[in-house]
Parts: C-alpha cells; structure tokens; sequence
C-alpha cells in the first residue's frame, strides 16, 4: 500500500476515493490503502442500518402522534396515517434491498422505537413538558410491535375515511 494513498485519505478523501476506485479497476491491489478502503465499506452498511432505523423511527413517531395525540390534534390524524405508511414503505424497500438487517431486527425495532418516542418528547414539549408525561399517557417505554407486525404492515392504521358530498 502507498503511503501516499494513505495521507491522500486524511488530506484530500475526494481524491483518495478516484484514485482507489483507479487502482480497483487496473488490478493493482496491492496499491489500495486496503485500512481505509475497508473501514469505508463498512461504513456503507452502517449507513443502510441508518437508513432503515431513520425511516422506521418517522413511521413509529407518526403512529404515536395518530394513537397518542389525535384527539388533541384531529386535523392532523389523515396526515399522521399517511407519513407512517410512506416511512413504514420506505423502511421496507431498505429491508428488502438489505435482507442482512433482517438478523438485527429485534434491535433495530428497539432503536427505531426510543428515537421516534424521543422525538415526540422533544416535538411535542407543551404536551409534555416531562418524560414522565409521555409515560403518563400510555406511550410504552419499548416497541409495542413484534418483528412479524412490523413487516407485515399491520401496525398500521386503516386510512380516515374522507366525507364526500351528500
């Protein structure tokens, strides 16, 4: 490995990256700054992790607003149903594009579970100017839904129904 390729990784990522991805391509691993090259592949799945707990967390931070606040909020319930659906979608397509997640799900669901109750805390502050409150209202402190729900799409609720004209 170049010791030049290594600092180029410290000093200049852009151009570490064009010149790994070079050397790649030509066969010439024994040049690759193989350290760095690995920590960054690691990296990429990690960021998928990321991503699927992301979206996971909205959809479950949608649901709460919808179980937990819509009488207080009743113009926002439609809106809440269709940001936790569109999440929930989104963590799926990350789920299937990376099946290797499906091994971490308990856990993911647990992570995913304490930011979206998180983010209610912090959202929703003159609702509850406490943690405690939010434990007060019924909001349980870990994920309600098993693995299966989750996947399924059950932990959805059905969509409001929207008056029409009579």
């Amino acid at each position: 490995m170049s010791t030049k390729l290594s600092t180029l990784y410290e000093t200049d990522y852009y151009t570490w990256t064009r010149e790994t991805a070079r050397l790649l391509r030509e066969g010439r691993l024994s040049e690759v700054d193989t350290e760095h090259l690995a920590e960054e592949v690691e990296d990429l799945g990690k960021s998928e992790r990321r991503n699927f707990v992301g979206y996971l967390s909205q959809s479950f931070a949608h649901l709460i607003k919808y179980g937990y606040l819509a009488t207080r909020y009743p113009d926002n319930a439609r809106r809440w149903t269709r940001d936790a659906a569109f999440f929930l979608k989104e963590a799926m397509g990350v789920l299937e594009e990376n099946p290797g997640l499906k091994g971490e799900l308990q856990s993911l669901l647990k992570k995913s579970w304490e930011t979206a109750r998180g983010e209610i805390f912090r959202k929703f502050v003159d609702d509850f100017p406490r943690e405690q409150d939010i434990d007060r209202i019924g909001i349980p402190a870990r994920c309600p839904w098993s693995p299966e729900q989750v996947l399924s799409g059950e932990i959805l609720p059905p969509e409001p129904e929207i008056p029409g004209p009579r």
